[in-house]
């Protein structure tokens, strides 16, 4: 495997905080679905963390993914039966963490190919 540029390692390095980040979001949903009183400790966590996890992902360029981690926010922040909303949350940070490993392999494959093509302009001119 290729050694990755300096941009891709420092978006690969933000990735997979964004992935601790999003795991961090889906054992608070559980906690707050198994928990009988005092959900709303789990819910302001919820949106701590998710707040912070879109401003990450928005200052880093992916968008659609800051949507995503919004969409989790205002989940978070709207009535509903606690079912509910623990079913939306676990299906929502399902999403993002799948569109956060389809990043990571973007972002890899980019880099090898301006490699590739950095090289292949450097042997021929």
């Amino acid at each position: 495997m290729a050694k990755l540029g300096a941009k891709a390692t420092m978006k690969l390095e933000m990735l997979e905080d964004s992935q601790r980040k999003v795991e961090r979001i889906r054992a608070l949903t559980e906690q707050y679905a198994g928990a009988r009183s005092g959900q709303d400790q789990f819910m302001m966590n919820i949106i701590r963390t998710a707040t912070y996890l879109q401003r990450a992902l928005m200052m880093n360029g992916f968008g659609t993914m800051a949507d995503s981690a919004n969409q989790i926010v205002m989940l978070a922040r709207r009535g509903g039966t606690p079912a509910t909303k623990a079913r939306n949350l676990r299906e929502h940070t399902g999403t993002l963490m799948g569109a956060l490993e389809r990043g990571m392999k973007g972002v890899r494959v980019a880099d090898v190919e301006a490699q590739a093509k950095k090289a292949a302009k450097t042997a021929g001119g």
